[in-house]
């Protein structure tokens, strides 16, 4: 009994320490599940952690590149703005400054064309002195004239002025008349057409030749001037003391420019002499100032054209300065000389009172067969005037030299378009040894200087 007590006591104890064990193993397996489970979770854990990490760097990373992005479209946004800003008022400073340029260049132009509006260019040409040979050279085989020729390498500039006066040294009576040159000058009809047609519009007769042979060549030349080019004014000879009387003016611009013309001397007697004192004006004295005062009167500038002084001197007489003070002393403007055949000095004189007077003493001739080399060059007169609220003034006035040319057909240069070459084409080397293109132009250096116009 006690030692199945024993036993079943000794078995308790083993069961309570089977238990025991028991309970602790179980104990320690939950507790070595429960730290396994727990380092799971720790890893676990972890690895969230990492790839939350790794999520949230890589938002930000995103977020810093849109960020970025965003900041370089607005600053783009922001330069372009600048930019067009910039362009506008770029544009606006372009159109104001063009606007500006503009109306600069519209009032330039109006001042130009209100300059314009109120500016003459007058030129004129010396003696047209044609005779038997140039006459001859101007004839063709089959009898019929044509001195077109003549004014071929001039023409062309003449457009470029408004009064354009030429000397018509002799009569044009045609042939009725018969035609003839030295000493008894009638030249053909044909020699007018041609200066119609070079676009001169102002001719003057008051020459010692216009009465060679009597009125009626002078009547004829009036009345083919009349009857076929009534646009040209014809000053200096008449057919009746009525048209005597008037005073020619030439308007253009609001200009009224008075043009008178007398002759010093006349070869075949004067007027009065045929019983026509009206058929050529003749240089006296009473007469002339009396005419230049009615001048004065009906315009706003006065032109006189004297056919005077010695004829191949390179210098005024004292008669010519003597008429140019009394020229002077009536308030003459312009005096455009013609006569000596040879040019010679153009001058600015001055009265007391301030008043100026541009005095071209010989403008020399526009063409001849004379052989002198003197006598082959020319000058242009080239005279510009304008209308101010104060009166006319000069501008500017010059000379533009001009040289015959001896061949067949003869015919004029301006100088600059002649040469050394042309020259020694000319026949006039065989009439003065002493004939050369360099020699004529000394002479209008030497003469005129820095009044040259359109010449270098």
């Amino acid at each position: 009994m006690k030692t199945w007590k024993k036993i079943l006591i000794a078995d308790g104890i083993l069961a309570l320490v089977l238990v025991g064990v028991l309970g602790w193993g179980v104990m320690t397996v939950r507790k070595q599940a429960s730290e396994d489970k727990k380092s799971d979770e720790g890893i676990t854990t972890a690895e969230t952690l990492e790839e939350d990490t790794k999520k949230i760097e890589q938002r930000g990373l995103q977020e810093a590149e849109e960020a970025a992005i965003a900041e370089e479209k607005a600053e783009a946004e922001r330069i372009a703005a600048r930019k067009a800003e910039a362009d506008r008022i770029a544009a606006e400073r372009a159109e104001a400054k063009k606007q500006e340029e503009e109306a600069q260049a519209a009032a330039a132009q109006a001042a130009e064309e209100d300059a314009a509006n109120n500016r003459v260019h007058i030129c004129m040409v010396g003696d047209y002195l044609l005779g038997t040979l140039v006459d001859d050279f101007s004839l063709s085989p089959e009898g019929e004239y044509d001195f077109n020729p003549l004014f071929e390498h001039v023409a062309p500039y003449l457009g470029a002025y408004d009064l354009k006066i030429i000397n018509e040294e002799s009569a044009c009576g045609g042939r009725e008349f018969g035609i003839s040159g030295y000493p008894s000058f009638n030249s053909p009809h044909e020699a007018q057409d041609a200066i119609a047609n070079a676009g001169f519009n102002c001719v003057t007769l008051a020459t010692n030749h216009m009465l060679d042979l009597g009125p009626e060549p002078v009547y004829s030349t009036l009345n083919y001037w009349r009857g076929n080019y009534p646009q040209i004014a014809t000053v200096g000879a008449y057919d009746s003391q009525e048209a005597s009387d008037q005073i020619y003016c030439f308007e253009k611009n609001g200009f009224r420019i008075a043009v008178l013309n007398y002759t010093e001397v006349s070869n075949g007697g004067s007027g009065g002499y045929y019983g026509v004192p009206y058929v050529l004006n003749m240089l006296y004295e009473d007469e002339v100032r009396a005419d230049i005062r009615r001048a004065k009167e009906v315009s706003d500038y006065v032109i006189v054209a004297p056919h005077w002084g010695t004829e191949y001197q390179l210098a005024p007489d004292d008669q010519q300065r003597m008429w140019a003070q009394i020229f002077l002393e009536e308030g003459v403007d312009l005096v455009l000389g013609t006569h000596p055949h040879v040019p010679e000095p153009v001058e600015e004189l001055v009265r007391e009172d301030g008043h100026h007077m541009i005095c071209y003493y010989s403008l020399g001739n526009y063409c001849s067969n004379q052989a002198l080399t003197e006598s082959l060059v020319g000058a242009m007169a080239d005279v510009t005037i304008r209308k101010t609220p104060e009166g006319v003034i000069v501008e500017d006035f010059g000379v533009v030299p001009i040289i015959t040319h001896k061949q067949r057909p003869f015919t004029t240069f301006l100088m600059r378009d002649y040469n050394s070459d042309l020259s020694a084409l000319s026949y006039n080397h065989t009439e003065d040894p002493e004939y050369s293109y360099e020699r004529c132009v000394d002479l209008v250096v030497s003469m005129y200087g820095d009044r040259l116009r359109n010449y270098w």
